[in-house]
């Protein structure tokens, strides 16, 4: 599960690179941190946990992948949780994770759907931000000579995950 877990956190941070370094800073904002991994494994879990329930099987054959659907629903998994935070903020991320494994394993169509509406609208607003931050903005991480930062959702490949 670790490994499957790195490998989609890798190709998010590859195709949605804006929404990857928000999860990011919000998983370390000082007095509201979370264990960014650890959610991945969790959530990766859960998605693998709707393929062997036959609940992803509908998707796989709509995508022609199974890994498509496993990114699809890892990728609402967090769309939920973040919106999630920035909703209530005052109850603990804990509470969050909890109660949106707790929906996937009910619909997980919801958070495949989520995440084609979040890739379609590109947008990078979840949630609003709190006390004046914006984590719609990249300009805190750094990129290396010969890495690329790439816009929009459709048509992104990346090269850990096809």
């Amino acid at each position: 599960m670790g490994v499957l877990s790195l490998i989609l956190a890798l190709d998010l941070i590859e195709t949605r690179w804006d929404f990857a370094s928000k999860l990011y800073r919000n998983s370390v904002r000082e007095g509201d941190s979370w264990p960014f991994m650890c959610v991945c494994v969790g959530f990766t879990l859960s998605a693998i946990q709707a393929l062997r329930n036959g609940s992803l099987y509908s998707e796989v054959n709509r995508c022609q992948s199974v890994l498509g659907a496993v990114k699809s629903v890892f990728g609402g998994l967090f769309v939920d949780f973040l919106e999630r935070c920035h909703r209530e903020t005052e109850v603990h991320h804990a509470i969050h994770l909890n109660a949106v494994k707790a929906e996937c394993m009910k619909d997980v169509k919801k958070f495949v759907a989520r995440f084609e509406q979040f890739c379609a609208n590109d947008r990078g607003d979840i949630g609003g931000s709190r006390s004046g931050e914006n984590f719609t903005d990249a300009e805190d991480i750094v990129l290396e000579e010969g890495d690329v930062h790439v816009g929009g959702c459709a048509g992104r490949h990346s090269k850990y995950v096809s």
